[in-house]
């Protein structure tokens, strides 16, 4: 059921979550704010199990705070040139070295966090499925199309305030652009 709700946030948005819960749970969704994810599905949860939710049941009331989202971007190519040098970077630092450890203390290559980009890889080259060169080349490739699907995930979310890091200035222009934008909008002194 969990899946099938982030499947649902996934394909249309928080607000398809909170617009089902305002269906199953009025009194619930009208005190959770469309954004809060994780209490909209344990609502839709709660709901699902036949429980009661009820009013005074730790809830949070409508949410009493302007949110806003920054989201970070820049040109795709350099971006993915970016995350191409931070995974030869980790290679480079020891990844094979810790995912041979990892593997010698009876971790499971099944496991969740052996899974991930990199390391999934590199559990392949010390069983002998992959050379070191290939396995960089995927883990470089899945990382460059994990920052795609993300973007397309974010580019779907309502009311992000984009900003573009090299146009911007580097990570100190780009807390100079938020601490802006925030001042403007009368949340910063």
């Amino acid at each position: 059921f969990r899946r099938d709700l982030a499947a649902l946030a996934a394909r249309e948005g928080r607000p398809a979550l909170h617009k089902r819960l305002t269906v199953e749970a009025p009194a619930v969704a009208r005190r959770l704010h469309p954004n809060d994810q994780v209490r909209v599905v344990r609502a839709l949860e709660v709901v699902r199990a036949g429980e009661t939710l009820l009013p005074q049941s730790g809830w949070r009331d409508v949410w009493p705070y302007a949110v806003t989202y920054f989201g970070l971007t820049m040109d795709r190519k350099a971006l993915a040139r970016r995350l191409e040098s931070r995974a030869a970077a980790f290679v480079a630092a020891g990844l094979q070295a810790e995912v041979e450890r990892l593997l010698e203390r009876g971790f499971d290559p099944s496991l969740p966090s052996l899974q991930s980009i990199g390391y999934r890889e590199f559990a392949q080259v010390v069983r002998g499925a992959l050379t070191p060169v290939e396995a960089l080349r995927r883990m470089q490739r899945d990382t460059v199309r994990y920052a795609k699907r993300q973007w397309t995930w974010f580019a779907r979310e309502p009311g992000i305030e984009w900003i573009d890091v090299e146009r911007a200035g580097g990570a100190s222009g780009t807390a100079d652009a938020i601490a802006s934008k925030l001042a403007r909008g009368g949340v910063l002194g």
